[in-house]
């Protein structure tokens, strides 16, 4: 009886032991419901509603028709559409490369020679322009951009210089847009960077100096190595973040002069939500989801290469 009762407890105890583990588990699920739920009714319904629609003509005015491939074959046609994916890409290469360099020249400069309190004063300015809405900071530079009243005009008058047409000649625009989106977002980015030269232990550099390394190849062959993870992860949030721009050159110039600023997503909204082409609008966001899913990609396949993490 002694033994049967103990093999019965043991029996007991299994069976309450996976009760309250059912218990927990239904309990979590209850606790990550609205979540899974607001992620499939936000996140996965309009991936999957944009998908559908990219094969159908819809203009809020009639019932959605399928049309097969037809939205991608104008797509094909359309003659705007190439020189909008180039602006896209050209501000993707121009923003990272501008932004990264000048972050990094302003975390190394905060990281070393000068004083405490101007480090915590440049910081905080640098950072500022974050916590501003990009529409605000668009219409404060579009006053600095003006051709006959900008201030930036008014400084290069001084020195003898052209006035440069900023915002009214394509040759200018695009430059511009990159300028104010890298002002507006560097701060940011240099936070990053200087937190990863905060984090790189100084034997590195100790050492680098017993082995009669200067300041430039310290900087090279131990600065860099190790910033390369905080860099390799303001590559791909930048390419991610700048294929989607939007604000700043709507506000600017409007996607002109013609369509020399204009962006893809602009040119999703408008033939969304003025011409009423949904269908069509959907193609081209389903092609800019193809394009920033090759481009982060091929980010991370290559990232072995050259990204080095301690």
């Amino acid at each position: 009886m002694g033994a049967a009762g103990q093999v019965l407890r043991r029996g007991g105890d299994g069976g309450g032991g996976r009760s309250l583990r059912r218990r927990d588990a239904l309990t979590a699920w209850l606790f990550i419901l609205p979540t899974v739920v607001d992620f499939l009714v936000f996140v996965i319904g309009p991936i999957v509603g944009g998908l559908a629609l990219g094969f159908m003509r819809y203009n809020l005015l009639t019932p959605p028709s399928f049309v097969g491939g037809e939205n991608f074959v104008k797509m094909i046609e359309d003659q705007r559409i190439l020189q909008i994916f180039g602006n896209t890409i050209y501000y993707v290469v121009g923003m990272i490369a501008l932004d990264l360099v000048w972050a990094l020249v302003l975390a190394v400069a905060l990281n070393s020679f000068i004083p405490r309190f101007f480090k915590v004063f440049f910081r905080a300015v640098f950072f500022f322009p974050i916590l501003v809405s990009g529409a605000v900071i668009s219409i404060v530079w579009l006053y600095l951009f003006n051709m006959d009243l900008g201030i930036i005009n008014w400084y290069l008058v001084k020195l003898g210089l052209d006035r440069v047409p900023w915002l009214i000649s394509s040759d200018w625009v695009r430059n511009s847009v990159i300028i104010m989106t890298v002002w507006n977002g560097v701060g940011f980015n240099m936070l990053l960077l200087l937190a990863g030269l905060q984090n790189i232990p100084t034997e590195l550099y100790e050492a680098g100096r017993i082995d009669g390394a200067g300041r430039w190849a310290s900087f090279g062959r131990i600065t860099l190595p190790m910033l390369t993870p905080v860099i390799f992860f303001i590559l791909v949030k930048g390419a991610i973040g700048v294929f989607q721009l939007f604000d700043s050159p709507f506000v600017l110039t409007k996607g002109g002069p013609g369509d020399a600023s204009r962006t893809v997503l602009m040119y999703i909204w408008e033939k969304g939500f003025q011409v009423l082409d949904f269908g069509y609008a959907a193609a081209i966001g389903l092609v800019l989801f193809l394009a920033i899913l090759a481009v982060t990609a091929v980010q991370f396949a290559t990232s072995d290469r050259w990204v080095f993490y301690r």
